[in-house]
């Protein structure tokens, strides 16, 4: 039924934030890997949208998405022509390098990839295109050598 409008936050997305907890953990792999300090995604998004820290941060991220955008209503939309290959493509790198698991931001990857007919693994911003290395040549240290 096409009438049904589907609103990421909060249909797909349940409002007691599992499903980012799963991914702040593997994040939080990908940080420890590089030496940074874990991060907790409720805190940092309530650190963006609130001008009060003291302020919940679940209370925070409620009202974040009960007045956020509710997604896009096209596929040619910044989250999946900007948001993918420009930054899920460079977490997914940042992994391989690492040899952290990124197999749930990879699979959104592909699925974009093939939704828009561009394969954004190998167009998007990885570290390996960044240096113009194939993947398996860049070691931690390249990429600590970047932004140091």
């Amino acid at each position: 039924d096409l009438s049904v409008k589907f609103l990421f936050l909060p249909d797909a997305v349940s409002l007691n934030g599992h499903e980012f907890r799963v991914g702040q953990q593997y994040k939080n792999e990908l940080l420890k890997a590089y030496g940074c300090s874990p991060l907790n995604y409720f805190d940092a998004a309530k650190w963006r949208n609130e001008e009060s820290l003291t302020i919940d941060a679940m209370e925070s991220f409620r009202r974040f998405a009960e007045s956020s955008n509710k997604g896009p209503i096209s596929l040619n939309h910044r989250y999946l022509l900007e948001d993918v290959p420009m930054g899920l493509c460079l977490f997914c790198s940042l992994g391989r390098i690492a040899h952290v698991d990124t197999s749930i931001a990879e699979s959104i990857v592909r699925l974009t990839s093939a939704l828009l007919n561009e394969d954004f693994i190998a167009t998007g911003r990885t570290i390996e295109n960044m240096l113009g290395k194939n993947n398996g040549e860049v070691k931690i240290q390249d990429v600590m050598d970047i932004i140091a």
